[in-house]
């Protein structure tokens, strides 16, 4: 190869380069953070489209868990939402994403089903925190108990991806078969949905959304970033790959 031709492919291949780290630059533009003020330490991005409202959020009592003590619950998270939020912890080498889901809320399905590929194949390990937040209805309550009641036989994943994709309405009935074909107890699970540990887990979660101001779902903290509302699937790879280079996290 010529010295000519090969100063001509190497600026060729420059210029290609720059030019596709000036197209995704434009597809994934930086964002736009701004402070939580609600929460020191964390920050938030512009809202997209969400199930639910504040006025359901404010409206909440049918599902058992009333409105006073979630106010107390969010009094005591506001001093310290860390462990509430991620309960799994913060580990040094992956990125804690707090997902906050209704089984009703349409993207939040899409948003789940995001979560579950980053979450096995992304490029940045991320730890994700599940978060029952039922604000549609008593369909959405008594699936989110289901799932929080499979978690104590240790079957949350595949009771969430399951009640995900389903539409069928979640009776006793449904949820007993549910049980059976993923091998656990029926009749403890029925039993445990109306548990403590169960409420206290979605007084929680409500309490978190409080806190933190979320008025419906689909929600996420990815790191120390709050997004209300459908994200797109570049856009959430890329924040990922921003928390992970942020620096201290609040809830190390």
């Amino acid at each position: 190869m010529t010295s000519r031709r090969a100063l001509v492919l190497g600026l060729g291949a420059a210029a290609l380069g720059g030019g596709l780290a000036t197209f995704w630059s434009r597809r994934t533009p930086a964002f736009d953070f701004q402070p939580l003020q609600s929460v020191p330490g964390f920050r938030r991005i512009a809202r997209g489209q969400t199930s639910g409202s504040l006025d359901v959020f404010a409206g909440l009592g049918s599902d058992g868990v009333g409105n006073a003590q979630v106010a107390i619950r969010a009094r005591d998270l506001g001093q310290d939402p860390c462990p509430a939020l991620f309960f799994k912890g913060v580990l040094v080498d992956r990125v804690p994403v707090a997902s906050f889901s209704d089984y009703n809320c349409p993207y939040c399905r899409i948003l789940t089903a995001q979560l579950r590929a980053i979450e096995t194949t992304g490029r940045t390990p991320i730890t994700v925190t599940w978060h029952e937040l039922p604000l549609l209805g008593p369909t959405s309550q008594i699936a989110a108990k289901a799932a929080l009641a499979a978690d104590a036989q240790g079957a949350y994943a595949e009771f969430h991806q399951r009640l995900m994709r389903t539409k069928f309405v979640p009776n006793s009935s449904y949820l007993r078969v549910l049980a059976h074909d993923l091998n656990i107890n029926a009749n403890r699970l029925i039993a445990d949905m109306e548990g403590a540990v169960v409420g206290g887990r979605i007084t929680n979660a409500l309490a978190l959304a409080r806190v933190f101001g979320i008025p419906g779902t689909p929600a996420l903290v990815v790191g120390r970033t709050l997004v209300i509302g459908q994200i797109a699937p570049t856009r959430l790879k890329a924040l990922i790959a921003e928390e992970a280079k942020s620096g201290t996290h609040p809830c190390a």
